[in-house]
């Protein structure tokens, strides 16, 4: 017999058959246990939800047309596949909605009425120089907040993290999984690129801390494009990201 276990099985944009391939050699899925069954009986801790609404700039609603554009030529010319035009489309537009410069300013002026959210506190972003632009902006609020990128991250930080003397981190992709960091109370999501990451930040902030704080409760803070939110939009990834946090947020535990 073989056994996997993952917290996290499904990747809704692998396009190399991870999934099946996964499935081929260890057998189907017998057993599911999600967030919501965790939160229920204590094993994850509850969470407050809040969300930023965000517009794109003129050159940003721009550069999503010239992308537009860009896919209509490529159909018709037929020198890329449908699924490499459809990837790379996709990839470049959502790209520009998690690169809004405007949520730079929004996340400021949400800090400066909510200065405790920086306390315990990951920040996601989706590039380095991106995240520097917070961090310049929100040094003013708290002294200890550093970065943490890829090959460029100090695992000093995540000690002095998990000792209180450093009180937020901002990374990209590298503080997603494989911590256990249970002083974690809060994360911003300024982007998030599949629903299998956002489950994955979320089991970083949804840890019990019995010893320390018996009482945690996370709080998780997201942004929705001020169209999606307004259409209820069913297709934006901002707003199938709300929805889904906004249900999340909701489940008690039972015991």
């Amino acid at each position: 017999y073989r056994l996997g276990l993952s917290a996290t099985v499904k990747d809704d944009y692998d396009n190399e058959n991870r999934t099946e391939q996964l499935f081929e050699e260890v057998g189907p899925i017998i057993f599911e246990y999600g967030l919501e069954k965790a939160i229920q009986s204590g094993i994850l801790v509850e969470f407050d939800f809040d969300f930023v609404k965000y517009d794109l700039t003129d050159k940003e609603k721009k550069d999503k047309q010239w992308w537009i554009g860009w896919k209509d030529k490529q159909l018709k010319s037929k020198k890329m596949s449908n699924e490499e035009i459809e990837e790379t489309f996709r990839r470049e537009v959502s790209k520009i909605n998690k690169k809004a410069e405007n949520k730079i300013n929004l996340l400021d002026n949400y800090v400066k009425n909510n200065p405790k959210i920086l306390e315990k506190c990951f920040i996601f972003v989706l590039e380095m120089d991106y995240g520097d632009l917070f961090l310049n902006k929100l040094i003013k609020y708290l002294p200890e907040i550093k970065t943490h990128y890829g090959k460029h991250g100090d695992n000093k930080n995540l000690e002095e993290f998990a000792r209180g003397n450093l009180k937020c981190i901002i990374n990209c992709k590298m503080l997603s999984e494989g911590i256990n960091m249970k002083s974690l109370s809060n994360i911003i999501l300024v982007s998030s690129e599949s629903k299998r990451q956002l489950i994955q930040r979320l089991g970083r902030v949804l840890r019990v801390d019995d010893e320390n704080n018996p009482n945690k409760k996370a709080f998780v803070l997201d942004f929705i494009e001020t169209k999606q939110y307004d259409n209820q939009d069913k297709d934006g990834a901002d707003f199938k990201r709300f929805e889904f946090l906004e249900q999340l947020s909701k489940v008690k535990r039972v015991n």
